[in-house]
């Protein structure tokens, strides 16, 4: 019996090669995001320390407020980021989504054929065993 050979093979490793690619895009762009969420964290944490730790001069407080004033100006620029990294993030997900979808459509093309070659096989073997069958007699 001779093996089963799908003529678009070659064709559906490049997509699952392409999947793959489109998977660690989407995990890179999604750790990108989240380092900028951590950096959002990290200036709310440097402020909340700032607000806590109390000006007793009048120097103190202007001091404390012009490193308040950068903070919201340093925090102002990440959300920014935070935002393109968003859209990056949400890109990669679709394009990750479009490469699955393809992928998917030609492993069910594979699967069709080989049943359609399984079916094709066990016809030939009952032909066989019938040939044999008659000659036999």
């Amino acid at each position: 019996m001779p093996a089963f050979a799908f003529s678009l093979q070659r064709v559906l490793d490049y997509r699952r090669l392409e999947e793959g690619w489109a998977q660690e895009a989407h995990r890179a762009a999604r750790e990108a995001r989240q380092g900028v969420e951590d950096e959002i964290a990290a200036i709310a944490e440097r402020r909340r320390a700032a607000d806590e730790s109390g000006a007793e001069t009048l120097a103190a407080r202007l001091d404390l407020e012009t490193y308040l004033g950068a903070l919201g100006g340093e925090e102002a620029a990440v959300r920014e980021r935070l935002v393109l990294r968003e859209r990056e993030e949400a890109q990669a997900a679709e394009t990750w989504r479009e490469r699955r979808v393809a992928a998917e459509a030609l492993q069910k093309l594979r699967e069709k054929a080989l049943e359609e070659w399984r079916q094709e096989e066990a016809r030939r073997e009952q032909a066989e065993l019938d040939e044999w069958t008659v000659t036999r007699r």
